[in-house]
């Protein structure tokens, strides 16, 4: 066992070792993921030495004798899912989500279409596309709204209506209209419509109520 690293290491006092642990690798013995000591009967300050020496050196349980089947198979599950769960934490972690102020990337026919999220005025839902307005150009990709409202900046972008998504750098101004919806008027004089049910949202966005 010195010339190897196991994971899981089974080891009894009843071995020919005076110490069951010095099998491992002592500069080393740290870096095992879990060890399972089944020991003999010993009893006293012997016994209470053993058992600090197997917790010290990662032991995750200390089994003692009479043997039993089921005690031994909790012990192994026990430190298998140490193990595993170890094995997670070294993994690198996964690649980071693209930036909210970065480009929309709509995939668009056999292309994948990046749109400055500066240049967009509104995105809307069309069955099952979104169509993104820009100025006088038009983008129209099979996606649903919300999958593509999750990739706008969020300070930046909207919901005004459960079809609608718009940029407030866009918006010249709000008019009131019936049953406390509102009309939308952009810049470039497109005029889009401002459901009540999404009014709280756009009064705590401007910072102040409608």
């Amino acid at each position: 066992m010195r010339r190897t690293l196991p994971s899981l290491g089974m080891l009894s006092a009843s071995t020919a070792t005076p110490e069951p642990l010095a099998a491992f690798r002592p500069e080393r013995i740290g870096e095992i993921n879990a060890v399972v000591v089944p020991c003999g009967c010993r009893h006293g300050h012997r016994h209470a030495l053993d058992c600090l020496r197997a917790f010290e050196t990662r032991a995750l349980d200390y089994v003692t004798k009479p043997i039993r089947r089921e005690r031994v198979r909790e012990a192994v599950a026990r430190a298998r899912e140490r193990i595993r769960l170890e094995r997670l934490d070294r993994q690198p972690a996964p690649p980071s989500a693209a930036p909210m102020d970065g480009p929309l990337a709509l995939k668009i026919d056999a292309k994948v279409q990046l749109i400055d999220q500066q240049s967009i005025d509104w995105v809307e839902a069309d069955d099952d596309h979104v169509v993104v307005h820009c100025g006088d150009r038009l983008w129209r990709a099979r996606e649903t709204l919300r999958e593509a409202a999750g990739r706008l900046d969020p300070t930046r972008f909207v919901q005004i209506h459960r079809s609608t998504v718009v940029r407030l750098g866009a918006v010249r101004e709000l008019q009131s209209w019936f049953h406390g919806d509102y009309i939308v008027i952009l810049h470039s004089g497109a005029k889009l419509r401002l459901s009540r049910s999404f009014r709280d949202a756009v009064a705590s966005r401007l910072g102040r109520a409608l």
